[in-house]
């Protein structure tokens, strides 16, 4: 597959001369000859939408929103930029071809242009958007083109040409600007206005003349003829009177009301309108009728007139049947929706906009259409309301900040960007907030090492990395902590089990009224005397101590001979390291077991009565936690 390079990437690192543009010209139009001859109309030709191969031939692409010829005979709507258009598609009036080469005409008068279009300042460094806007606006609305600030003259009358407001004044086809381009680049362009042939002026001079002269004959034919019949009679009879024939001839008073229909529809009187069209002569009648429609149209969008009284005007209109205007007034009548739509969105944009409520104005300002008188105030008042709703934003996140609620003030920040995207200050102030918020989460971690422990700690961090994501320095905390924090032993695997069942609980009250959690004890099938229960953990030598409480339960306190106190024995690869016996009395028996390099652990609980178990709860040890540092 060929690799193309796209003309903005392309104009961006290369500069382009008169030679280049030429050539590009010329390349885009043979490939809309090809487009003519399927009658197709891209109606699409931009920058973005033209390629160069890699031996320097330009290309056109995407043609997504192309229509065939026979098919866009009628206007159509529009959904993208009017960067480039031609005014007769953004005003959704019939277009032709001809849209085509007026499209790029505007991409050789940009490319000629230090990448400007029309009515933008070549030199600007930023161009805002409304100045863009007013730019379009002045082109759609047929001033005059300025000429590009690096073509030549000729370069300049052939893009005039091109880009005329009216559609049959421009080249016929692109056939004809491929042809005018390399007369450009000949120097032997010349433009329409500069061509004075002499046939022309010949021929007028020879019709005047020949006018002269019939005129001439014909008059003096009648004025030889009238002498005739007046001086030669035949004798005896009465003088003739001969008819003057330059008297005027009565002709019955033809009736035409076209224009007390226009009066009635001004005074709205709609029926006596409807009743008078009936002695109107139709052809006059379509003509002020047309006329009517678009002084209506215009004060409709300059609010001197309500909707509801357009509505009944159409309506009358519409009664009167007038031949060859349906078409017409149905244009009209979408022309009114939408500026009632504009209307309707500019004027509920102001409302919320006075109240604070910024992103709906935002959005509503930009459903103002681009014809409408209300666009330019739209396109202010969206600057207005994105302008406001920055403060906001800003002002709202600052107040998160302050109470170190960093969340919520990354949150308000963030969803803001859906409206104010790429917005310079919102993200300065994200990047802010986001240290801010991750410095808090290490040092809320690191204090939680003191009180709570490492679990907590990891809990913490983890809910930063919530709103913070994969940082690599809450990356890197997570798993420091998660190597240090400790692993309850039963949530090891035990590969034997001595002699009878062990039970675990998540809570259970010793002696001295304490909760002690994470406790293991013994069930109550426990087997008789010194026989107990144990279990063994395998721990490869990855552990670096066992801490744990052994305790006498709540429940066991009534038992009062010693025989049945619950005895606690740790074995470290068989070696007994820790035996304890706790009894009624005793406090809870905190202890810390060094591990270091133990392979296996054992650990038991034994008492003289077979109920020390569930049932009884004599007691048991809790807290059994293995560190590995």
């Amino acid at each position: 597959m060929e690799l193309l390079t796209s003309l903005n990437d392309h104009s961006s690192k290369n500069k382009m001369g008169e030679a280049d543009v030429i050539k590009l010209g010329q390349d885009i139009c043979s490939a809309l000859e090809l487009c003519e001859k399927k009658n197709i109309i891209h109606r699409d030709i931009k920058p973005e939408n033209i390629f160069i191969s890699s031996n320097g031939d330009f290309l056109v692409g995407d043609f997504g929103i192309a229509r065939e010829l026979e098919k866009s005979s009628i206007a159509m709507s529009t959904k993208y930029t009017p960067n480039y258009m031609a005014p007769e598609i953004v005003k959704s009036s019939n277009y032709d071809k001809t849209v085509d080469t007026y499209s790029l005409g505007l991409v050789l008068f940009k490319l000629l242009n230090n990448n400007r279009l029309p009515f933008i300042d070549p030199n600007a460094e930023v161009v805002q958007s409304s100045e863009r806007q007013k730019a379009i606006k002045r082109r759609i609305d047929g001033e005059p083109l300025p000429a590009p600030i690096n073509a030549s003259p000729q370069m300049f009358m052939l893009i005039t040409k091109a880009c005329s407001i009216e559609p049959k004044l421009r080249f016929k086809s692109a056939s004809d600007m491929k042809t005018a381009l390399e007369k450009v680049k000949n120097g032997t362009f010349v433009s329409e206005k500069e061509k004075t042939p002499f046939s022309i002026t010949k021929k007028i001079v020879i019709s005047f003349a020949s006018v002269f002269v019939i005129a001439t004959i014909v008059l003096g034919g009648i004025f030889i003829a009238n002498n005739f019949k007046s001086t030669t009679q035949t004798p005896g009879a009465n003088p003739v009177n001969t008819p003057d024939i330059s008297s005027d001839t009565e002709t019955p008073e033809v009736v035409d009301s076209s224009e007390e229909v226009i009066t009635a529809l001004e005074n709205k009187r709609y029926e006596q309108a409807v009743s008078l069209s009936k002695e109107s002569d139709l052809d006059n009648l379509r003509i002020l009728l047309t006329e009517r429609l678009e002084t209506l149209l215009i004060n409709f969008r300059n609010r001197a007139v309500d909707f509801n009284i357009v509505t009944m005007e159409l309506e009358a209109i519409e009664r009167m049947n007038v031949p060859n205007l349906s078409r017409e007034l149905n244009d009209k009548k979408a022309s009114f929706e939408k500026s009632n739509d504009s209307i309707i969105a500019f004027d509920t944009a102001e409302g919320l906009y006075r109240s604070g409520e910024y992103v709906q104005a935002i959005n509503q300002y930009k459903l103002v259409d681009f014809n409408e008188p209300d666009y330019e105030k739209a396109l202010e008042g969206v600057e207005n309301a994105t302008s406001a709703y920055r403060t906001q934003i800003l002002e709202l996140a600052e107040d998160f900040a302050k109470e170190e609620n960093y969340v919520s003030a990354l949150n308000t920040l963030d969803n803001s960007l859906r409206v104010l995207s790429n917005d310079a200050e919102i993200n300065q102030r994200m990047i802010v907030f986001t240290q801010s918020y991750k410095s808090k989460v290490l040092s809320d971690a690191e204090a939680a090492l003191t009180e709570d422990g490492y679990l907590e700690a990891i809990r913490i961090i983890r809910t930063g990395m919530q709103t913070l994501g994969n940082d690599s320095d809450l990356v890197n905390a997570i798993a420091e902590f998660e190597f240090y924090a400790p692993i309850k032993i039963w949530d090891l695997d035990y590969y034997t089990e001595n002699r009878g069942r062990t039970w675990f609980a998540s809570e259970l009250e010793d002696n001295y009224g304490n909760t002690q959690y994470n406790v293991i004890g013994t069930s109550d099938d426990v087997l008789p005397t010194d026989t107990g229960a144990a279990r063994d953990f395998l721990l490869n030598g990855e552990y670096s101590r066992l801490e744990g409480i052994i305790f006498r339960s709540f429940k066991g306190r009534g038992v009062n001979t010693r025989n049945d106190a619950p005895v606690i024995s740790i074995r470290c690869d068989d070696v007994v390291v820790l035996r304890k016996q706790i009894d009624i009395g005793d406090e809870p028996y905190a202890f810390s077991i060094d591990l270091t390099g133990v392979k296996v652990i054992r650990i038991g609980i034994n008492t003289a009565d077979h109920r020390m178990g569930s049932g009884d709860d004599v007691g048991g040890v809790a807290e059994l936690n293995l560190f590995k540092r």
